[in-house]
């Protein structure tokens, strides 16, 4: 594409939609589990498309609609050890009933934590995602992230981490022609406040 440009008649989006949540444990048990079910309905999406002159231009659907579930779960293995989980999926369609693509169809993440109040702190996840349709690439709208963090936090509440994103290095795009950085490295300080 040439360019992107904005679009003076574009409207403003108006929405209504459904939200119905189910938890089981949590509280004494080591164990916690969210289902949710949702259904949101869309009059003026915006959207970006190349228009014919080959910009990428912001367009309204009416009618749209998304409707999808998730399921959340963590378990506490041991005092210091807790694992989460969780799975999503969702379709989104136009009036027509035509999937609307770039949009988030189904993510998985794996997560296990070592928390200490005062000591190692560390945390290791894996997601994968999948988007409808392909990129600008043409390339398929996919793929798995790797984050790490391993910190050390002081009893004074003062605590030092370094922090890596997106480890394997995958190409990810959150816009059409926007890809993420690769791997990214961060060290940094962090400070607990107890509000007790």
């Amino acid at each position: 594409p040439v360019s992107e440009r904005g679009n003076a008649n574009a409207r403003v989006e108006s929405a209504w939609g459904v939200d119905a949540s189910l938890v089981a444990g949590g509280g004494a048990r080591p164990w916690q589990v969210t289902g949710r079910g949702f259904g949101l309905f869309t009059d003026g999406l915006l959207r970006w498309a190349i228009d014919r002159d080959g910009y990428w231009t912001p367009t309204n659907v009416d009618g749209a609609w998304s409707a999808g579930g998730s399921l959340e779960g963590t378990v506490r293995v041991h005092p210091r050890v807790t694992l989460l989980g969780s799975g999503f999926w969702q379709t989104t369609r136009d009036g027509a009933g035509e999937e609307i693509t770039g949009r988030l169809r189904s993510k998985a993440t794996a997560r296990v934590v070592w928390f200490a109040r005062a000591g190692l702190r560390a945390w290791a996840e894996a997601l994968w995602f999948d988007r409808t349709g392909t990129d600008a690439r043409g390339e398929a709208w996919r793929g798995v992230f790797v984050n790490a963090r391993v910190g050390w936090q002081f009893s004074s509440g003062l605590g030092v981490f370094a922090l890596g994103e997106n480890l394997l290095g995958t190409r990810f795009e959150s816009a059409r022609g926007l890809p993420t950085p690769g791997r990214v490295v961060w060290l940094g300080v962090a400070l607990d406040v107890d509000e007790d």
